[in-house]
Formats: C-alpha cells, structure tokens, sequence
C-alpha cells in the first residue's frame, strides 16, 4: 500500500486573496476530504506561508510546490507534482547557485 499524497494548501493572506479558498473548495470536492483530514490516497490541510506570494494561490504536494495554482486544473497539477522526484537539499543549493550565477 502507498502512502497518501500530502497537499497542504497555502491559507496565507495573499493565497487567500488569489483564490486559496476556492482551490481548496476544488480538491475537497474531488477526494471527498475535508481540510484537516486524510485517507488512503490524500493527506489534506492548509498550511502557513509558502514564501511564493506574488505567484499565488500555492500548494505543496510532497515537498513539491505548485505556484499559481488553477482551480479547472488543480487536480491535475497535484498529480504532476506527486508524481515529481522531489530535489535533495544539494540540488536545490546547486540551482540556486546557477541563478545567482546568472544574475551577477
């Protein structure tokens, strides 16, 4: 048996004014879930700030996030980022240091 996909929607101000509710309202609809709870397939809740604001409304599916998130496509975009190999700790260190690279 595998383990829930986790889904942590952004309920952060400048989420909720881009439509983090109505998102949320999506995902409940389609698992059956309500925020705060889980089954086989899905772990659902809001979470804190995810730090992108202006990119918002923001999810984190297993360590992944999915900025500017689309209520027509959220399930979708969920599946794509659960099924994404999340990056190690030197990985996303290593990008980072190519776009501060790029800048300078």
């Amino acid at each position: 048996m595998s383990k829930p996909i986790i889904i942590r929607v952004c309920g952060n101000t400048s989420c909720a004014k881009r439509g983090s509710a109505s998102i949320m309202q999506k995902i409940e609809q389609t698992t059956c879930l309500v925020a705060g709870k889980k089954n086989q397939e899905y772990d659902l809740d809001y979470s804190a700030c995810l730090g992108c604001c202006d990119f918002g409304p923001n999810l984190l599916v297993d360590n992944n996030l999915v900025l500017g998130a689309e209520k027509n496509t959220v399930m979708e975009e969920i599946t794509k980022a659960a099924n994404t190999t999340t990056q190690t700790t030197e990985e996303k260190e290593a990008n980072l240091d190519r776009v501060l690279n790029d800048l300078i």
